[in-house]
């Protein structure tokens, strides 16, 4: 399509975003559609049936679509996760049986725990190393019961500080005895318990975990890859990467395992996100469990944290975070949002999609208030009038294109 042959033969400075499309169009019916995936958590997980869109006729109004009118189904799928996650709590929260998997980690007696407020460890260490004078007073049996109690106690501590690592955003700022707390807290305590274990998402990680190989995308990606254009994808899976044979990388920074947005796939190490290819997921990714957003208090999270970083910590309008040379978002796939021109497909950009099109209005924003150009692509085979609209007001233009064509002229780039 002449378009796309005009936008990259006059443009080097383009990142794409592609969603789910790409996995159909490569593995078919092998990688779960969005639609798909909720209809089948809500079943296996809440039971729950959820109300289709309803046709209904419409004799007071005028004809629309062949005198019939299209009742809205009243929620967005990322609602309907947090419905799921709600109903599944509830459920969670009258079974006794949730806490045998952790209950196998506690040790039987709480003496341990009990020990550690109150015993000065380092005078352990030091008699279990043979360092001080004291040492040499206790009897080898005493030397032996503690270096058994230490090796009991730094195993369980290793136990509540890796479930601490995986299930809590402030993990890296709790103490050692801070997060056996919390450990325990939840031990004792369904509803906490499933909340902080991410079930859904566990599941979820394990729908989009297998690997398929595509020598088709191998070589569509591979093309990319030459001209050194980054992909942010909205995807779980590793299947572009995999597809590469990437490595997993990680830009400075501060790393959490629920917002890893300084982790990329590339080839090489990156210095900075814009410069060079990489692949980045804005909306987590199967390693992560905890980094996988559906739902829309997931989305709201993500909007929290980056308003944060563009906006700074006084939330200004006037984008004071981001206006720093090395802002909170320099090395994460944020700085290639607000410093490329986007070239978006594979992704219905709905209105459910929340956070990237919170995104892409502060992206316009930021554009006008700094007086920048920036420019946007978006290529579907089908566009509403709504959508046109609500895209172009930020920069993008929308262009409606079969698949065939799409993929054959990305070829040709």
């Amino acid at each position: 399509m002449n378009i796309i042959s005009e936008i990259f033969k006059n443009n080097s400075n383009i990142a794409f975003i592609i969603g789910n499309g790409i996995n159909h169009r490569f593995f078919e019916n092998q990688v779960p559609s969005w639609n798909s995936l909720i209809s089948d958590i809500s079943i296996v997980f809440a039971d729950i049936k959820y109300p289709e869109a309803v046709q209904l006729k419409c004799p007071k109004c005028k004809a629309v679509i062949e005198n019939k009118y299209y009742e809205a189904p009243g929620y967005s799928f990322t609602e309907l996760f947090d419905i799921i996650d709600l109903t599944h709590l509830e459920e969670c929260s009258r079974r006794n049986d949730s806490l045998l998997d952790l209950k196998k980690k506690t040790p039987s007696s709480l003496k341990e725990i009990q020990a550690a407020k109150t015993v000065n460890y380092d005078d352990i260490l030091s008699v279990v190393n043979k360092n001080s004078i004291k040492a040499k007073s206790n009897s080898t049996v005493a030397k032996q019961s503690l270096s058994r109690y230490k090796s009991t106690y730094e195993s369980f501590l290793k136990s509540c500080r890796d479930w601490c690592n995986q299930n809590l955003k402030d993990a890296n700022q709790l103490s050692d005895i801070d997060c056996i707390k919390r450990f325990m807290d939840i031990a004792i305590n369904n509803g906490k318990l499933e909340i902080n274990r991410n079930t859904i998402k566990r599941y979820v990680s394990m729908i989009f975990s297998p690997m398929y190989q595509s020598e088709s995308m191998r070589i569509f990606l591979n093309n990319i890859k030459k001209k050194n254009i980054p992909i942010l994808t909205t995807n779980y899976d590793h299947l572009m990467s995999s597809a590469l044979g990437l490595n997993k990388y990680r830009l400075p920074g501060k790393f959490t395992a629920f917002y890893p947005w300084n982790v990329y796939f590339s080839d090489k190490e990156l210095a900075n996100p814009s410069v060079g290819f990489g692949i980045w997921h804005i909306n987590g990714m199967v390693d992560y469990i905890q980094s996988i957003k559906i739902g829309l208090s997931d989305y709201m999270g993500n909007v929290e944290r980056a308003r944060e970083m563009i906006q700074g910590d006084y939330f200004s309008d006037f984008f004071v975070g981001k206006d720093q040379q090395k802002w909170s978002g320099y090395y994460s796939w944020m700085h290639i949002l607000f410093n490329k021109d986007l070239f978006i497909f594979g992704l219905s950009l709905d209105e459910n999609e929340v956070f990237l099109r919170w995104l892409l209005l502060q992206r316009a924003k930021y554009a006008i208030i700094k007086n920048r150009t920036i420019k946007g692509w978006f290529f579907d085979t089908k566009i509403s009038i709504g959508k046109k609209f609500f895209l172009e007001k930020l920069g993008i233009e929308a262009h409606e294109i079969s698949h065939d064509e799409l993929y054959n002229a990305l070829s040709d780039i």
